[in-house]
């Protein structure tokens, strides 16, 4: 694509930034700042938006070096971040283009900076691709998931000595939250007329061997005999691993995100302290 085949669509103030001095878990609500950079620390305001990696934020409070927010907000789901993450502060910052696009449709991106009177020259600005997958039109992911009481993304086990997992969690409303920053821990939103809920199990490896479909309610148990049947584990099988997901789905469109737990299975014959396994995390995707 030449430089002559470009548009100008749109102008924006840059946005104020801070890399974070500390990784953070999905459920983190301080994120510790190494330094703000940018013309205009004011932006970096309670109430205000905010985003790092793929997940929105907002801003609860403003603190010598570090910022308090509620996580997984808008379409997004609480993720981990790791040091040195770029935090955005979107605060007005923000340009956009009247230009309809459908789903699927592809195009090239040029970003040009203006320092004082001059703009960059287009041909020193490398391009960047971007895909329309109708975000505005998917239907929000749930909020508040846990599994057992507690947060969905430590992972799990199913075995004689803990034999159900109970996953609950709380509608959300594209329409009701259009213009709202809703945190991930808030209660019921909603939910939007015809969204349902889908759960999905997948061995290790990423192969789906199971779903259920079309949930309405806040709330699914998955039971260690469906794990051992829907993962073929055997009698005398130690720690067979695997994980579940959960979206929201409308009009056959899902969420944006979906959340992910991983799991670990024992065969029936199996004891607990036999297991010897190594413990991890798992996270949103």
């Amino acid at each position: 694509m030449a430089n002559s085949d470009y548009k100008f669509r749109a102008s924006a103030t840059l946005a104020t930034v801070s890399p974070l001095s500390a990784g953070v878990n999905p459920a983190a609500t301080r994120f510790m700042l190494q330094r703000i950079i940018g013309n205009d620390p004011s932006t970096v305001a309670a109430g205000s938006a905010a985003m790092i990696d793929n997940e929105v934020v907002k801003i609860v409070a403003v603190g010598a070096g570090y910022v308090d927010v509620d996580r997984g907000c808008a379409d997004t789901i609480p993720a981990p971040h790791s040091t040195g993450a770029l935090i955005w502060f979107l605060h007005q910052s923000f340009g956009y283009d009247t230009q309809e696009y459908v789903n699927g449709e592809s195009v090239a991106v040029k970003i040009l900076v203006k320092s004082g009177a001059k703009r960059m020259a287009i041909e020193n600005s490398p391009p960047q691709d971007l895909t329309f997958v109708g975000r505005a039109f998917r239907p929000y992911p749930p909020g508040n998931v846990l599994i057992d009481g507690t947060p969905w993304f430590s992972r799990r086990t199913l075995s004689e000595a803990h034999t159900e997992l109970v996953f609950t969690w709380a509608h959300r409303d594209r329409l009701l939250q259009a213009d709202i920053l809703t945190g991930h821990q808030a209660g019921n939103i909603g939910p939007e007329p015809g969204t349902t809920y889908t759960v999905r199990v997948h061995k290790g490896d990423g192969t789906q061997v199971h779903q259920v479909v079309g949930i309405t309610g806040t709330t699914f148990t998955y039971t260690v005999a469906n794990a051992r049947t829907h993962l073929a584990v055997g009698t005398n099988d130690s720690a067979i691993p695997g994980y579940i997901t959960l979206t929201s789905v409308r009009g056959g469109v899902e969420s944006l995100q979906r959340y992910r737990t991983d799991i670990l299975v024992s065969g029936s014959g199996i004891s607990l302290k036999r297991w010897g396994v190594s413990w991890g995390t798992s996270w949103a995707q």
